[in-house]
């Protein structure tokens, strides 16, 4: 129920009071700089005229407005809820009002939106329409609600950026309406221009509008709280967020002191002035108090029909309401009758010749005294007179304006005019003659005299046409038409004479040439043209014996020429119906002509027929059923009649008769069709249903397609009979055997396999009379999207190609055919393969989002996309390893330069050996022929043409033959001691080898057996210097073993491989071990084995692209390593608010660090939030293994206690009054947790407005 007038009037003075005295600090308590979120207001005012009510918004942050609202109608596709036929709000019912119109305001999870309510859904009352303006929309807003919303929908929705025009229209037991988003922070007022009934645009037009029935009775403002204020349906209304603020106008109007009883006057306003807008005028014309006109304008006109004094009055009102009058008097008098002025005046007068002005007709109700001449109309009175009646002489030729002003004993004055032409005195005048040269003889040819000229008018035309000095005709005209019938040379004269019978005269000089002979002309024409379409006419056949110069064509036969052309034929289109004489007029060179007609009948565009059929709705199997189709019909004649008897789409029978017989053979229900064809080919169809009877008619419906091991309904309910079904026999595979019986006349079943099947029902009367019907099923297997994949490195190089690897996409159910490739992320495809992978260079700096998507066989799609960054060129860096260790003259040296970088900008790696051998390419091989220290160098090249260059040291040890003795493994070579073996040169000291061992000290020169295991790669070794093993057997070389050191990489990052080979047989050899990367290969190693010697190569690889990846390392078995992409993982550690507490309305900075603890570069939007929302965004990118600081520069308003929030961190802000701040340093790290604020503002005005709202309700 609504609260009276005057409760609401105390509640509405509460509100501006708290309004005022608290909502300052509210709509404040903000203010920040750099980019924020809209505040949303907690108030909205509605004004009209001078009244404002203030009203709370309708809040629930857990839906936005269209989920309140909850729109339905039968298109849910459209709406996204529910199926409904009612097309209306189903959300707001308790807002709706039965032949009203509501406004309230919402407040949701994606901000405050202004409602627009029209009717109740279900009370069956009558409909109607009403127009609404909207001026003044928030730019940023939007209508997110358009009630009612589907194709071809009967509402105008006119929507113009900050502008709007709704015509609503609603049927019975229905509502209307619609929701604008974006009213929460308004910068100004937004205005409401009504119309409901008579004033709405469509009122009698719309079919439930125009009535006492179809009337809206209200137009409420509805609050939160369940208030309402009545709004005035006929005048504008002002929307502002916020509540409603009592500055009042300054009103200011001026008008003038006197006017006379019945004139108009003009009363402005425009000096009214507010610190807002003003919202319209209330004008009081006649001082009663009572307001006469509403205008938006500041001045208005008035005339006033009675003499008197009137005080009027203008009442400005803003957009809140607030109002100011202000008053000015007029004085209206009663008009006095003046003179009436007549002047009489001759039309001509001649310069420097006595006219006669007359104004002695002039009358007036008392006596006319004086006469004010002005007689050349420019503005000065020329005489002053007593008399009526003046002479007066022109001194200069023109028109003028002669004006004479007449006086009467009272002062009134009346004007009256005359036009006079002031002549010129006459001169005589002058003879112009124009003549063709030449012209055949009996040829009419015209005499042209109007170039001549005279200063007051020609009066006649005297024509001598052969020059003998005798006048031949007279004319008025300055043409003259003259055939002459002889050639020759001849003058023709022409006088001409003026009004004062002075002449003037003029000759030309005429060849009258002898003729040739006309051509002859003939016309080729169709019988019969149709509108619109083109026909050819062919004057082909006409001759000349000189030569024919043109074709003139007249096609409708109107004497007018339609077309000129230089050859024989041409097409026209007709564009009315009817009979013409179409005609070609042929000119030969010498300019003689020949016509040539044909009648053309010009038809109608052939119209289709109409098509009729007539026929029995009942019929009896086998018996005869006439149809008739004769009253078809056709402009032009019906040419066969085509009949479809059955309505399967096949032509049963064709006739030239309009009727036929037929039999049905079963019974059931035919829809049989005839196809009028005219004589155009243009056909027609009508059809006519016959219901045929005898036993059952089979109807099975199956879907189009059924799937594997999915339940399928078979439905025979189309199935018809004279009598009742009793039984449905169903086969399900097609093989004529009853799989299952029912008596319903649906079914269902799962099918196992894929097939087409042949799924048949035999439909069984009560009278045991049956029909089957088969129907074919497609089962096929469910068809499943595929999974799209997409690898990228984390950073490329402008204009460098990198690769795009989406070959872990996946289809479950098929194969995936093309890859469609969106290098820039603009959402348009840039490149089709059917590979997964590709490559693309980029040519600007910056972050991409690169995206593929892959189509499977069956069409079906799915999208994956990453983040690359691009970057300036990496600097070049040369990095090489030697991949062999211990290297012996003779030996295979490996080199590997794959730790260079960038490896996609280098193009060339050089290398020198510094034995004067040189090489090329990634991984080279070197064998030395001698021992000793060597400067291997390498020089790696991009395409820039840039170089970089690494030098190592490679020591090549002397070539290894066995154990001790000389030349053995404890001598060159062999086991330690000088020379790189176990004593000098041999198993030295003592024979066999030293002191037990291979020379100088015992075991030579460390170990026993010499060096590191004996020599080179295990040579020499133990029990030193013996002599070298004989060569009596074959190697027995085995496959290598591998082991990875880590199987997982990150992109960007180089695997290790080691191989370790051995050689257990009982002579020397070299084992070949190659590495194959994606079944490349990528290097190989030369490894020679001594007997029972083993040895370990290390290979290594840097991976560019993410995905699983294969080694083979001895065409063993393969290795599946995994290259992850290099990700971010940015996170906010803590954030830091400064000495704490701070004054009320002081600025702080809050700091937050960011950090990424990921191994690429990303970006992150940093959100702070404040009193439950959003109200700073930054953006910021963070290198891996970096943090950032993010400042956010705020102040709050009001004092207490307060909680800010980045990311997963949260601080405490205490804000205190001026005089009791004291200063406290807070920061707080990232914790999941929810600060509590404390009793603030906002709260205490909630109070406030609670306790006024109690206060009114018990007052009411």
């Amino acid at each position: 129920m609504a609260m009276p007038e005057s409760s609401l009037s105390r509640v509405a003075a509460v509100v501006a009071v708290v309004s005022f005295v608290v909502a300052a600090p509210i709509v404040g308590v903000v203010s920040f700089s750099g980019s924020s979120s809209a505040m949303q207001a907690s108030t909205y005012a509605v004004a009209q005229g001078t009244t404002c009510a203030t009203v709370s918004p309708v809040t629930d942050t857990g839906q936005n407005v269209t989920e309140f609202y909850d729109y339905r109608n039968p298109y849910p596709d459209i709406t996204g809820n529910p199926f409904a036929l009612t097309y209306s709000s189903y959300g707001t019912t308790e807002y709706q009002e039965t032949s009203g119109s509501v406004l309230f305001f919402y407040e949701g999870s994606e901000g405050a939106s202004a409602v627009f309510l029209h009717d109740r859904l279900g009370d069956e009352d009558g409909g109607s329409t009403l127009t609404m303006s909207f001026d003044d929309l928030p730019a940023g807003g939007e209508w997110v609600v358009q009630d009612d919303r589907y194709p071809e929908r009967d509402d105008d929705w006119s929507l113009g950026g900050e502008s709007a025009t709704i015509d609503w229209k609603w049927g019975p037991n229905r509502t209307d309406g619609g929701a604008f988003r974006g009213v929460g922070d308004l910068d100004g007022a937004i205005e409401i221009t009504p119309g409901f009934n008579e004033d709405a645009a469509h009122w009698g037009d719309w079919g439930y509008s125009g009535t006492e029935e179809t009337r809206v009775d209200s137009w409420t403002l509805v609050g939160a709280d369940g208030s309402e204020t009545g709004l005035d349906m006929d005048r504008r209304a002002f929307v502002h967020s916020g509540p409603c603020l009592e500055t009042p106008p300054s009103a200011s109007v001026t008008a003038p002191d006197t006017t006379e009883e019945g004139d108009s006057v003009t009363i402005d306003a425009s000096g009214t002035t507010d610190d807002e807008a003003v919202g319209g005028y209330e004008w009081d014309f006649d001082g009663d108090g009572e307001t006469d006109r509403v205008t938006e304008d500041p001045a208005v006109s008035r005339s006033f029909e009675e003499a008197g004094n009137y005080t009027v009055s203008v009442t400005a009102f803003d957009t809140y309401g607030n109002a100011d009058t202000a008053s000015t008097t007029i004085e209206v008098t009663v008009p006095q009758t003046p003179p009436d002025a007549v002047l009489d005046a001759p039309d001509t007068a001649v310069v420097n010749e006595t006219v006669t002005l007359d104004a002695s007709d002039s009358t007036d109700e008392g006596r006319i005294t004086e006469y004010r001449w002005d007689f050349d109309g420019d503005g000065t009175v020329d005489l002053n007179t007593t008399d009526a009646e003046v002479e007066h002489a022109y001194t200069e030729p023109g028109d003028v304006t002669t004006v004479v002003t007449v006086v009467d004993d009272a002062g009134a004055v009346d004007a009256a005019t005359a036009d006079v032409e002031v002549l010129a005195p006459n001169r005589p005048p002058n003879a112009s003659l124009d003549a063709p040269a030449a012209v055949l003889e009996d040829e009419t040819v015209t005499l042209d005299a109007t170039g001549s000229t005279d200063d007051r008018g020609i009066e006649t035309y005297e024509w001598d046409f052969d020059g003998d000095g005798e006048e031949d005709a007279q004319t008025d005209e300055p043409t003259i038409d003259h055939t002459y019938e002889e050639p020759g040379n001849y003058t023709p004269t022409v006088q001409v004479v003026d009004e004062a019978d002075e002449i003037d005269t003029a000759t030309a000089e005429i060849e009258v040439v002898p003729v040739d002979d006309p051509p002859s002309a003939e016309l080729d024409a169709p019988e019969t043209a149709t509108v619109g379409q083109p026909a050819t006419f062919d004057a082909s056949d006409s001759d000349d014996e000189e030569g024919i110069d043109s074709y003139r064509w007249d096609f409708d036969g109107d004497g007018q020429v339609d077309a000129t052309t230089a050859g024989p034929t041409t097409e026209y289109a007709y564009t009315q119906t009817g009979t013409v004489d179409a005609t070609v007029t042929v000119v030969d060179t010498g300019g003689q002509t020949a016509n040539a007609s044909a009648t053309v009948e010009v038809l109608p565009p052939d119209d289709p027929p109409t098509a009729a059929l007539s026929a029995p709705a009942n019929a009896t199997v086998d018996e005869d059923v006439v149809f008739d189709a004769s009253n078809s019909s056709d402009d032009r004649g019906v040419e066969v009649y085509r009949w479809d008897f059955d309505g399967d789409g096949e032509v049963d029978d064709e006739t030239d008769d309009p009727a036929v017989a037929h039999e049905y053979e079963g019974a059931g229900t035919y829809t049989a069709t005839v196809t009028v064809v005219d004589t155009g080919g243009q056909t027609a169809t009508a059809s006519a249903t016959v219901t045929v009877t005898g036993p059952p008619n089979a109807d099975l419906a199956v879907p189009e397609t059924a799937f594997v091991n999915e339940t399928v309904t078979l439905d025979a309910g189309g199935s018809t009979d004279e009598g009742r079904i009793t039984e449905y026999r169903w086969d399900f595979d097609g093989d004529d055997e009853v799989d299952s019986t029912t008596s319903s006349p649906t079914t269902t079943h799962v099918y196992n396999e894929t097939d087409d099947y042949d799924v048949g029902v035999t439909v069984v009367d009560d009278d045991g009379n049956t029909d089957t019907v088969y129907e074919e099923l497609e089962v096929d297997e469910r068809e499943f999207p595929p999974t799209a994949a997409l690898s990228a490195p984390s950073r490329v190089t402008v204009d460098e190609p990198f690769t795009l690897d989406a070959s872990a996409s996946s289809d479950e159910d098929g194969s995936i055919e093309t890859y469609e490739w969106d290098f820039d992320g603009d959402g348009d495809t840039d490149e089709e393969t059917d590979e997964p992978t590709v490559e693309y260079a980029y040519d600007d700096l910056g972050d991409v989002s690169p995206s593929v998507t892959v189509v499977d066989d069956d069409g079906l799609e799915s999208t994956a996309s990453a983040t690359v960054t691009v970057g300036e060129p990496l600097p070049l860096d040369a990095e090489f390893a030697v991949e062999t260790r211990d290297p012996t003259a003779g030996q295979s040296v490996s080199f590997d330069a794959s730790a260079s970088t960038p490896v996609a900008d280098i193009t060339s790696y050089s290398w020198t050996f510094g034995d004067g051998a040189s090489a090329s390419g990634q991984q080279p091989t070197h064998t030395y022929d001698s021992s000793g220290s060597y400067t291997v160098t390498l020089e790696v090249q991009n395409e820039s043409g840039a170089t970089a260059t690494a030098t190592q040291t490679v020591t090549v040890a002397a070539r290894s033959s066995g154990g001790g003795g000389n030349n053995g493994g404890g001598g060159n070579n062999g086991g330690g001691g000088n020379n790189g073996g176990g004593g000098n040169s041999g198993g030295g000291g003592n024979p066999g080898g030293g002191n037990s061992g291979g020379g100088g000290s015992p075991g030579g020169g460390g170990s026993p057996g010499g060096g590191s295991s004996g020599g080179g790669s295990s040579g020499g070794g133990n029990s030193g210097g013996s002599s070298p093993p004989a060569d009596t057997g074959d190697p027995e070389i085995g496959p290598a073993n591998v082991t990875v050191e880590d199987r997982t990489l990150l992109v960007g990052d180089s695997i290790v491989v080691e191989a370790t080979v051995s050689n257990t047989g009982d002579a020397p050899g070299t084992k070949t071990v190659e590495f194959e990367v994606e079944g490349d290969q990528i290097t190989s190693r030369e490894v020679p084995l001594d007997p029972n010697e083993t040895r370990t190569v290390t290979f290594t690889h840097r991976f560019t692209t993410p995905g699983n990846k294969t080694i083979e390392v001895d065409e063993g078995e393969k290795q599946y390593i995994t290259v992850e992409p290099r990700v971010p993982n940015i996170s906010v550690d803590s954030v830091d608010a400064g000495e704490q507490p701070v004054a009320a309305g002081e600025a702080f900075t809050l700091t937050a660090v960011v950090s990424n603890t990921g191994d690429a570069e990303g970006s992150e939007r940093v959100q702070l939030e404040l009193f439950g929302e959003v109200v700073a965004v930054e953006n910021v990118s963070v290198a891996p293994g970096e943090t950032r600081r993010v400042e956010f520069t705020r102040s709050i308003q009001a004092p207490g206690d307060y909680e800010a929030s980045v990311g997963n961190a949260s601080v405490s802000i205490r804000v205190a009054s001026d005089d009791t701040a004291t200063t406290e340093s807070t920061t707080t790290t990232s914790s999941s947790g929810d600060g509590v604020p404390g009793f603030g503002v906002a709260v205490a005005l909630v109070a406030v407005l609670v306790a006024a709202l109690a206060a009114a309700r018990r007052e009411t």
